[in-house]
């Protein structure tokens, strides 16, 4: 199993222990996982493996993904919150970066942070 399955399953499993189901695909765009949480907001994420060096090419390449596919779907009608999962981010300033375009970034080794991030950022 590559990282970015290892990613998708680790998202799957934390929202399966919250009772929530996700899949991949939403209304004809190719996200990588979407889910509704149980206040029946829309979710999606775009998930990218961070290995080696590649950090800062993979931070960018998601967040354009997922800025994508929010804007695909709100044209289709669509609201939903974006999440960026990655493996790691060592640059502290991505965090606000995200935020900033109002996506959530996630990270793998922080997965104890995932519940209070999620329930807070709901649109």
């Amino acid at each position: 199993m590559d990282e970015h399955d290892r990613l998708c399953r680790s998202l799957i499993a934390h929202l399966s222990r919250s009772r929530l189901a996700a899949g991949s695909g939403l209304a004809g765009v190719h996200v990588d996982l979407a889910w509704r949480d149980a206040d029946g907001h829309q979710f999606i994420a775009e998930v990218k493996s961070v290995i080696g060096g590649n950090e800062v090419e993979q931070l960018r390449l998601g967040l354009g993904q997922v800025l994508e596919y929010r804007h695909r779907l709100a044209a289709r009608g669509v609201a939903a919150t974006a999440v960026l999962l990655v493996s790691r981010c060592t640059d502290p300033v991505w965090p606000a970066i995200c935020a900033d375009s109002g996506v959530l970034l996630l990270a793998g080794a922080d997965e104890a942070a995932w519940p209070k991030k999620l329930m807070t950022a709901a649109v």
